[in-house]
């Protein structure tokens, strides 16, 4: 495996590894996306095993840009589609009746909301708050390649938000070596995960 690629260099090339976690960073925020979308728990994992599928089989011609396209974005609209095959085959197997008594039981939450097409045709809070969880979930990830000397410095401040001087005084070292490796592993970190969601 080729380290100096990034992880979505490395799911598109069938990379196991990568691609085992590349379905772990992103199968809550698909499952979510399906629940919210009214379905039961068994056809929301049924529409990630779709929507994965989809991906493993398409993703080596995915072309992420700046801002506009993002693994993010692409599995937006890609469970969009698989949420509405689902919702459609369901009601091809009930009859009116089904569909009145179905549409009786929703909760306003459910009812009101609509999946987007894309991550920009929601409001920017939902978009700010999905991307924060998957910033999260990488930095997990990302965790398991740092040293545990690393991962104090990097995670008190990219995680915890504590001023650089404050962690060199907690970890006993001075401030530029505090900033030099910081900076070195914000930069390991956005190379790795380049592509998959919005890193600025």
């Amino acid at each position: 495996m080729d380290t100096s690629l990034s992880l979505l260099s490395r799911a598109q090339s069938h990379d196991p590894t990568a691609w085992s976690t590349f379905v772990s960073l992103y199968t809550p925020l698909v499952y979510h996306w399906a629940r919210k979308r009214g379905l039961t728990p068994e056809a929301s994992q049924q529409v990630g095993q779709d929507v994965f599928l989809h991906v493993y089989q398409r993703i080596q011609s995915f072309q992420p840009t700046d801002s506009t396209e993002t693994i993010h974005c692409w599995l937006a609209r890609l469970t969009h589609k698989k949420i509405m095959d689902n919702l459609e085959q369901q009601q091809r197997g009930q009859n009116q009746g089904d569909d009145q008594r179905t549409a009786e039981s929703e909760t306003p939450e459910d009812s009101e909301l609509v999946l987007p097409r894309t991550v920009h045709e929601v409001d920017a809070v939902v978009v700010q708050n999905e991307t924060k969880q998957l910033y999260h979930s990488a930095m997990m990830f990302f965790k398991e390649s740092l040293s545990e000397s690393e991962w104090k410095i990097f995670s008190r401040i990219e995680l915890d938000h504590q001023p650089i001087d404050a962690v060199a005084s907690e970890l006993h070292r001075n401030c530029v070596e505090v900033i030099s490796i910081k900076s070195r592993l914000l930069r390991k970190f956005r190379h790795e995960y380049a592509g998959l969601f919005r890193l600025d």
